[in-house]
């Protein structure tokens, strides 16, 4: 099979968002509530944990399964990682659910796992990081998580294509990873931005709440 047949059957397949099939099981519409996202944590936070993580787990093995899938059917390592890349994407912004998804986080976590489970795991430190970050500029320890973490993710993605270079990793690899990077942090900024700047004409807060903390602005007033 040519390449560009598995990259697009990948992306058709990935674009079924698993937390919007648990949300229907549960008579929810993610679209409708909370953020408004397909994502894991809009579907924890209205349909319960178990729910949420059940949802995030189907998303967040894309990258993985459309990976193995694609080395089972013949192609060779370039299109196989350009095919976990593919699924992220189809995550955030999916065929199948008006080109409005989740923000990748969870099938970003499997894919750099599935690229160097040593790359990942130094870069998770960054996750610690940014949590001590936060701890330092928010009084309100309330906040730690849903800040920190966000924060520390960032950190960790970021770091993951240079730790994955100075680890040796293949260049594939590390454009792979680069190119996932640069497709959730545009997410982050992109996603259901134009509700927020009906609420504020500060762009500027707009988009550091969004870059660093992936958080809306209704998020954001809901906490101040």
């Amino acid at each position: 099979m040519p390449p560009p047949l598995f990259l697009i059957a990948a992306y058709l397949v990935a674009s079924v968002s698993g937390p919007q099939l648990v949300a229907r099981m549960h008579g929810v519409d993610l679209h409708r509530v909370g953020t408004r996202n397909l994502g894991g944590s809009n579907l924890t936070r209205n349909a319960g944990v178990i729910a949420g993580v059940t949802g995030g787990l189907i998303d967040a093995l894309k990258p993985p399964v459309a990976m193995l899938l694609s080395r089972a059917l013949g192609a060779d390592h370039a299109t196989e990682i350009a095919c976990g890349v593919v699924a992220i994407a189809a995550q955030q912004w999916p065929i199948w659910h008006r080109f409005d998804g989740g923000r990748g986080n969870a099938p970003m976590f499997a894919l750099l796992i599935a690229l160097s489970l040593r790359a990942a795991a130094i870069a998770s430190l960054f996750v610690f990081a940014g949590l001590l970050i936060a701890r330092r500029e928010k009084r309100n320890e309330s906040l730690l998580w849903t800040v920190g973490t966000p924060v520390g993710i960032l950190f960790g993605f970021l770091a993951y294509p240079l730790i994955a270079a100075w680890l040796g990793a293949g260049r594939d690899v590390v454009l792979a990873s680069s190119v996932a990077v640069a497709l959730v942090i545009v997410r982050r900024l992109t996603a259901g931005v134009r509700e927020d700047l009906e609420l504020t004409d500060d762009v500027g807060r707009v988009l550091v709440n969004r870059l660093l903390y992936d958080r809306s602005e209704t998020q954001v007033r809901a906490t101040d």
